[in-house]
């Protein structure tokens, strides 16, 4: 196999994070990794002739355009979320992935953690049976405010839902069809201060599967999330000790290989890494998240915005 190429641009999660991890796979070299802020050294990377794929992990509000630069040149895609700084701009990306001659993925690697593997396996066996609810509760020690970076900016697209929550929100609308949120609340911000540093959110999906979520970013141990899948044949818990549990049927024998710990999170970005491989690779990205899923989480973190009251 040809490496694939892949030029980054992030001097944070795109520079510690994915480019690392982009060449820790087989058949995948790094070219270049380049600050967003150097819009010079985004123009050239995205010309360069020895790139296959642009891994896209600027701010949000920096997105479109690093995504338009790297589409102009014929250059496949994988973008960020939250997809854009707005729900505009996302429907903007949105339409360009769709009119491009390109693989267009948005990076929800979370998808690829092992227990969320296993869940979205056993759904499609039919061994849950239809999702009837959905509860989920976590606390990551990930978040810090930070008053010069993006994620404290609501206008550049910062905020605890869009950086944690939207893969969470993915995670629903895989299972059980799109949420609809219902209620909304913020806290940890002011709805015209920083942001949130966290939410609670409540509601039914479009297959009628009822969901809560209660998520924030804390100074706390890093523990797993405790999630809790009802459906009428089986119920699927990950507990908060990373250990998992099926009632009403048989857990596979190899299901304590997707027992969270401290690693999930790697694990999930190499699989993921080696999954964009094979789609620039093949051409074919079937499976696989990409713009549309980005414009589709964007329509829910707008409505969740709309809709939250706030505990300041």
């Amino acid at each position: 196999m040809t490496a694939v190429r892949v030029g980054v641009i992030g001097g944070g999660f795109g520079a510690n994070v994915m480019a690392p991890a982009f060449a820790g796979t087989d058949d995948v070299e790094v070219v270049g990794v380049v600050s967003p802020r150097d819009r010079a050294a985004v123009a050239e990377l995205c010309r360069r002739d020895d790139v296959d794929l642009i891994s896209v992990h600027s701010a949000p509000a920096a997105h479109e355009a690093d995504v338009v630069a790297a589409l102009e040149h014929g250059r496949h895609v994988l973008c960020d979320k939250p997809f854009g700084a707005d729900l505009e701009a996302a429907r903007r990306m949105a339409g360009l992935g769709a009119a491009a001659d390109a693989l267009c993925l948005l990076n929800f690697e979370l998808r690829y953690e092992p227990w969320r593997r296993l869940v979205t396996s056993l759904i499609d066996a039919g061994t849950i049976g239809t999702v009837e609810a959905i509860d989920w509760h976590e606390s990551r020690p990930n978040w810090r405010v930070r008053p010069r970076g993006w994620q404290s900016d609501r206008a550049a697209g910062g905020g605890w839902l869009g950086a944690s929550v939207s893969h969470t929100l993915d995670a629903i609308r895989l299972w059980a069809g799109r949420p609809e949120i219902a209620s909304a609340a913020f806290f940890g911000g002011t709805r015209s201060g920083l942001t949130e540093t966290g939410c609670a959110l409540a509601g039914i999906t479009e297959r009628g599967a009822r969901f809560t979520v209660v998520s924030a970013g804390a100074d706390a141990r890093l523990v797993a999330p405790r999630v809790v899948i009802s459906g009428t044949e089986a119920t699927f818990e990950l507990r908060a000790d990373g250990g998992l549990r099926l009632d009403g049927a048989t857990l596979p024998p190899d299901a304590i290989d997707a027992e969270w710990g401290p690693e999930t999170f790697m694990t999930a970005v190499r699989t993921w890494c080696a999954l964009v491989r094979d789609a620039v690779v093949t051409g074919d990205a079937a499976g696989l998240p990409t713009f549309a899923d980005g414009l589709a989480c964007a329509e829910l973190l707008a409505d969740a915005r709309a809709k939250a009251s706030w505990a300041d």
